[in-house]
């Protein structure tokens, strides 16, 4: 009996029992493609399951990247080949250079004869292993190689999957060959399965994104400031401090040069606070021209509150330079300080109130000083 179909490796001809043994490989594939959306560990059970169920002792497969190159993510069978092949990188180019001078043998496998194209580059997707040349004309010689495109619904090609070694040194058989196109689907399939869940993952991400910040601004909106900041209001034995900040003559800046320039305004401001903010620290965009800053800390906030309202009362005089031109704003400042657990809401309340008084008290000192001034 042959060594490699004791092994249960081979599959030569067309019985039965190689068949049973590929198709129950492939079950498991098609098994853990339901059950998971892992492409590498998917991708290792193809390879796992060509290894285990044909006379081939090594596997590879390459994912087609966005940059033009394959990259090895899976090698099965061989210490001595994955330690070469895996996360290694071949250009697209490369690859249509050995599929112009291989042979198909079907809709997507490609037969590498080395006897005919014996200048092919070493290690594109398989192992190149020191194989003695046989004596039959069917002999496998240590150049030659077996691939599977592995193409999505589209067409496009999503990478590709490579055979070598075979247990008896020959040449693939038809039987071999449409294994290898059914081990290749499932490879092709589990692909797009990854590329559609990480596309639906992306668009959830950006759904909740969306949700939870501010389109213009990019910083958190009201929504997720009165989520996080009941949160950080019910972390027991903690200090927390709400600041709320609304920029002075921002009405100026639409009325004179356009809602564009105020837009400009706002973002060039949010990105100036969060330089001078902390990475924990909250900051959102709860009006048009209104943001709020939670911070939340074991020890005393009362002088980190009083220190951070002089940067942000620096920052709003800075001149803001956009589109449209130079402008300049200020800022009305309120806060409320509390040992937690305490209410957000009314928090908020407070501070907002304290913002609001001494921007009237502002304006009632402009006017004052425009009086006085005859104007």
């Amino acid at each position: 009996m042959d060594a490699g179909r004791e092994k249960g490796l081979t599959i030569r001809g067309d019985g039965p029992s190689a068949d049973v043994s590929a198709f129950r490989a492939l079950h498991d594939v098609t098994k853990h493609l339901h059950a998971s959306l892992d492409l590498t560990e998917t991708l290792d059970r193809v390879a796992s399951g060509l290894v285990s169920s044909t006379s081939f002792r090594v596997a590879a497969l390459s994912l087609y990247r966005p940059d033009g190159f394959f990259e090895v993510v899976s090698v099965e069978g061989s210490a001595e080949g994955r330690a070469a092949l895996l996360g290694t990188h071949v250009p697209l180019e490369e690859w249509k250079r050995i599929e112009a001078a291989a042979e198909p043998q079907g809709d997507s496998i490609y037969f590498l004869d080395s006897r005919h194209a014996p200048n092919w580059a070493d290690g594109i997707v398989t192992h190149r292993l020191e194989l003695a040349a046989g004596d039959h004309l069917d002999a496998w010689l240590p150049d030659d190689g077996l691939f599977a495109v592995l193409t999505a619904p589209s067409g496009e090609c999503v990478g590709l999957l490579s055979v070598d070694d075979p247990v008896d040194g020959r040449r693939p058989t038809p039987a071999q060959i449409e294994i290898l196109e059914l081990f290749a689907d499932h490879a092709a399939i589990a692909i797009q399965h990854a590329h559609l869940h990480s596309t639906l993952r992306l668009q959830q991400a950006e759904l909740r994104h969306a949700a939870t910040h501010d389109t213009l601004t990019g910083i958190a909106n009201r929504a997720l400031l009165n989520s996080e900041g009941r949160r950080m209001a019910a972390v027991p034995d903690s200090n927390l401090a709400v600041v709320a900040i609304d920029l002075d003559d921002f009405k100026s800046v639409n009325d004179s040069a356009g809602h564009q320039a105020g837009d400009e305004v706002l973002a060039i401001f949010a990105k100036r606070l969060l330089r001078v903010l902390r990475p924990n620290d909250l900051l959102a965009r709860v009006g048009g021209d209104e943001f709020v800053l939670a911070i939340n800390e074991r020890k005393d906030v009362h002088a980190l509150v009083h220190s951070l309202v002089g940067r942000v009362e620096e920052t709003a005089r800075q001149p803001i330079r956009t589109t449209n031109g130079l402008h300049r704003v200020g800022a009305s400042i309120g806060s409320a300080v509390s040992a937690t657990p305490c209410d957000f809401g009314a928090m908020l309340r407070e501070a907002d109130a304290q913002m609001y008084e001494r921007k009237r008290t502002r304006r009632a000192r402009r006017r004052r000083r425009l009086v006085a001034q005859g104007r």
